[in-house]
């Protein structure tokens, strides 16, 4: 009873597209000559698109395919692997910065001469540390 049922919509429906498609050629007929032009120019141009997509995806297909051929072979991965572990380092080489601290810097030789006092010297070296330790003050 439901396949009797199926096949009599589908008569049904083949009896509207055959209306509808007769309809749509009734109104074409009423179509002047430079709407037709145009919608077989635009049909054209669709035709045209259609073909270079095919063209295109064809192109993928077969970019797809030799890169699965290459890449499927046993050479290329174990050449890949150690490539990929040395790129990997040099990126990580030269990502990181130095961490350098900056010391403190040396006392001129012209100041170290043996003219100069020992207590002088070292009031030198205490302001050489105070200065930079105010300057480093918000890293410490």
């Amino acid at each position: 009873m439901t396949f009797h049922s199926k096949s009599n919509s589908t008569a049904q429906d083949n009896a509207s597209i055959s209306i509808t498609l007769a309809e749509l050629d009734k109104l074409n007929n009423n179509l002047s000559a430079k709407v037709t032009n145009d919608i077989s120019q635009v049909r054209i141009n669709a035709l045209k698109l259609a073909k270079t997509q095919q063209q295109q995806q064809a192109l993928f297909i077969s970019i797809k395919l030799s890169l699965n051929k290459i890449f499927s072979t046993h050479l290329i991965p174990k050449t890949i692997l150690p490539i990929g572990v040395a790129a990997t380092a040099i990126i990580m080489m030269f990502s990181f910065t130095k961490l350098t601290s900056q010391s403190i810097p040396e006392i001129p030789q012209a100041l170290a001469s043996v003219d100069m006092p020992n207590e002088d010297l070292a009031l030198l070296q205490d302001l050489e540390f105070v200065t930079w330790l105010a300057a480093h003050e918000q890293e410490i």
